[in-house]
């Protein structure tokens, strides 16, 4: 049984709309999983960024935390945020988005040390490269370069993850941040660089 409910996760209103909704259908909230994402496309500078990528990817986590508390509480509910390698490395993502990741994972162990008392868990997943069907053969090339396991990941990969940080088989798992990007930040950038360079020798 599905029950789906639209919402501009930008909006504060609507948020507690939400939970004050969700509070009186349901009894039980056994996870939190939060992988909402700014739409880009539309915005042009530097300032729009930060309030766009600020408000979906930092304060409306805090938001349907915060305004699920009471249910979150009771039902020992494991929290898992989506996160990014970006949150420490830096990448063609706008300055906001670097920030507002990086600030995902403090947020998350705040609610991981603090939630704790009441066998609440708090994750963050950090996904790399996610294989999708339109890439240009000159990065898939590159990705067999520079990934040690050779490939992006499949979204199914990610998403076994998510699911074992959300059941009680990781009960004791908590304020980690994960990353699932098939070994590529374990090399340093003068090492991707040379690489690259031995590729084409």
């Amino acid at each position: 049984k599905l029950f789906l409910y639209s919402i501009d996760v930008r909006k504060i209103l609507e948020i507690k709309k939400f939970a004050n909704i969700f509070l009186k259908k349901f009894k039980k909230l056994d996870a939190l999983i939060f992988c909402a994402k700014s739409n880009l496309n539309k915005i042009k500078n530097t300032q729009q960024y930060w309030d766009e990528i600020m408000d979906v990817s930092i304060k409306a986590p805090m938001l349907f935390i915060e305004n699920l508390k009471p249910i979150i509480m009771k039902s020992k509910t494991s929290i898992v945020n989506i996160g990014s390698t970006n949150s420490s490395f830096i990448s063609h993502q706008p300055l906001a988005y670097h920030v507002a990741k990086a600030g995902l994972n403090q947020l998350t162990k705040y609610y991981a040390n603090n939630f704790g008392k009441y066998n609440v868990r708090a994750n963050v997943v950090e996904p790399g490269l996610i294989k999708r069907k339109k890439i240009k053969k000159k990065i898939s090339y590159l990705n067999k370069i520079l990934i040690p396991l050779k490939n992006p990941a499949e979204f199914k990969q990610i998403c076994d993850l998510i699911f074992f940080l959300s059941s009680e088989k990781s009960s004791y798992i908590t304020g980690e941040i994960i990353r699932v990007d098939g070994g590529i930040t374990t090399s340093d950038h003068p090492d991707l660089v040379s690489k690259i360079i031995k590729s084409k020798i």
